[in-house]
């Protein structure tokens, strides 16, 4: 691709992926409504105050997000069950793929205008892509604790239309495209061992 077709495909990409961004504001946008509510700005005037103080909550719900960037790299180490891909699969993880940011259809409608687009180059690929999925899964990791403790303290107020919300978007949002991000990492795995075996076999024991 010439530097002029490299430019409109990443500015096609950059637009599409709006789209997938906006839906985790489906899950920002009403979990700091739920916040202005119980603490008390924006609650309806029909609406009683809180049992629970939600002060304590709110502070919890940062720290412990905080703390989720102090998980040892051990963390994001993939698992060998996760490098077979069975359990993704089952959760739906590879069809949940299509529609995150440079996912399956954002790859493809790009491709289908630029049909030699790619999001990293080949000799860039597995390293670039490790980092990406990393740095992805980190920062879903600390908005899901963050929003699961904002459920447990919807649950506890009795708020259950609030905890219902935020837990099916913080699934939506969060907690599935962090699985997405350890799908990519497996497959990635999984591709380098194949690679490393189809080596040995052929007698090649200098693998780069």
């Amino acid at each position: 691709m010439t530097t002029s077709e490299v430019t409109g495909a990443e500015k096609l990409a950059a637009r599409l992926n709006i789209i997938p961004i906006g839906f985790f504001g489906l899950w920002l946008g009403p979990l700091l409504m739920f916040w202005a509510q119980a603490l008390g700005p924006l609650r309806p005037f029909d609406v009683a105050p809180p049992a629970l103080t939600a002060w304590p909550w709110l502070g919890s719900s940062l720290v412990l997000a905080m703390c989720t960037l102090f998980l040892p790299s051990g963390w994001y180490e993939t698992r060998p069950f996760e490098t077979a891909g069975k359990v993704y699969r089952y959760l739906g993880v590879p069809a949940f793929r299509r529609f995150v940011t440079n996912g399956d259809l954002v790859n493809r409608a790009v491709a289908s205008r630029h049909p030699n687009y790619r999001v990293f180059r080949y000799a860039e690929l597995r390293d670039a892509l490790w980092r990406q999925c990393f740095q992805s899964e980190r920062s879903h990791l600390v908005a899901f604790v963050a929003g699961a403790v904002a459920t447990a303290y919807a649950v506890q107020i009795d708020w259950h239309g609030w905890a219902i919300w935020l837990t099916a978007s913080n699934l939506g949002a969060n907690l599935l495209p962090a699985l997405v991000q350890r799908f990519t990492r497996a497959r990635l795995s999984a591709l380098q061992s194949r690679k490393e075996w189809n080596l040995r076999r052929n007698g090649n024991a200098n693998i780069a």
